[in-house]
C-alpha cells in the first residue's frame, strides 16, 4: 500500500505479485498452503494472483469500506499521482527492477485492473476494511505478516510527507499488533530512507523489540526503487507472547 493512515491522507497505489515477490524476498513455492497477511494492502493484485497458487492471502486496508467504483477511481488517481511523484524524486530511481518510470507505472495500472476485477467478487473475503493500530482478526493466525509503504514512509519526521499521528508510539503498537497476529516472521518495508541513510525508528523499534523477546534483522532483497532502499526490516516472533 501507498497511503498515508485512514485520514485519507496520501494516495492509493497497488502492485503486483512479481512486484511484491522482489519486495518481500518471498518463496513463493514454500507458501503454498499457507495464510498471510498484507496491512496496509492498496489495490494490490498480490492477493487475487496469489490465490492462483494456492496461497491465501488476506488484506487490510481502511478504503476498502468503499465501493468498487470509488475504489476504482482512488486507485487511477493514485496510478497519476505516481507518474507526477516519480517524474520528480528526489533520488535516482533504480533501473534494477522497473525499466523507467512508464514500466513502473504499468505494473501499477495492472495490479489495479486485476484487484478491482477481485475485489468484486472477493470484498466479503479476502479484503477487510482495518487499519492499524488495531485489526480484528484472530491472534497468530497467520504464517507470514507483510506491511509495504505505510510504517517508516510516512512517519511524522519524514520530510514533506509525514504525518503527524504516525509518532513513533503508533509505530511500535502497529508493530506489536502485527506481532500478535503473526505465527511467523513480520516483515516490514521501507526501513531506510529514500538515500540509504538509517531511520531512527527503525532502530528504536529493534531496540524495544528485543527488550519484548522478539529477534530483528534487516534483509536485503533484489528489489529496489532506488540504489539504496532495498533491505526491508524483518521481525521474527518471541515465543511468548501476550494474547
Amino acid at each position: 500500500m501507498d497511503e498515508a493512515p485512514d485520514s485519507n491522507a496520501g494516495y492509493f497505489y497497488g502492485r503486483t505479485l512479481r512486484e511484491y515477490q522482489s519486495m518481500f524476498g518471498l518463496d513463493l513455492e514454500a507458501l503454498r498452503g499457507k495464510r498471510v497477511l498484507d496491512v496496509a494492502s492498496g489495490p494490490a493484485s498480490f492477493a487475487a494472483e496469489a490465490a492462483d497458487l494456492d496461497i491465501e492471502v488476506v488484506c487490510c486496508d481502511p478504503r476498502y469500506a468503499l465501493d468498487p467504483v470509488e475504489l476504482r477511481a482512488d486507485g487511477e488517481r493514485g496510478i497519476e499521482f505516481t507518474r507526477l511523484a516519480y517524474e520528480h524524486f528526489p533520488a535516482p530511481l533504480s533501473k534494477r527492477f522497473y525499466t523507467d518510470i512508464d514500466d513502473t507505472i504499468a505494473h501499477g495500472q495492472r495490479a489495479l485492473d486485476h484487484f478491482a476485477a477481485d475485489f468484486e467478487q472477493h470484498r466479503n473475503g479476502r479484503y477487510i476494511a482495518a487499519s492499524l493500530p488495531e485489526i480484528p482478526l484472530p491472534s497468530r493466525s497467520f504464517d507470514l505478516v507483510l506491511c509495504a509503504n505505510f510504517l517508516i514512509l510516512y512517519a511524522d519526521i519524514s520530510p514533506g510527507i509525514g504525518v503527524p499521528a504516525l509518532d513513533y508510539p503508533f509505530h511500535l503498537s502497529a508493530v506489536e499488533e502485527l506481532l500478535r497476529l503473526a505465527r511467523g516472521p513480520v516483515r516490514l518495508r521501507p526501513s531506510h530512507g529514500i538515500f540509504g541513510e538509517p531511520h531512527p525508528y527503525a532502530d528504536r523499534l529493534r531496540v524495544d523489540l528485543a527488550g519484548q523477546g522478539h529477534q530483528t534483522r534487516f534483509v536485503d532483497t533484489e528489489y529496489e526503487l532506488t540504489e539504496l532502499t532495498r533491505p526491508l526490516l524483518q521481525i521474527q516472533p518471541g515465543a511468548i507472547r501476550p494474547g
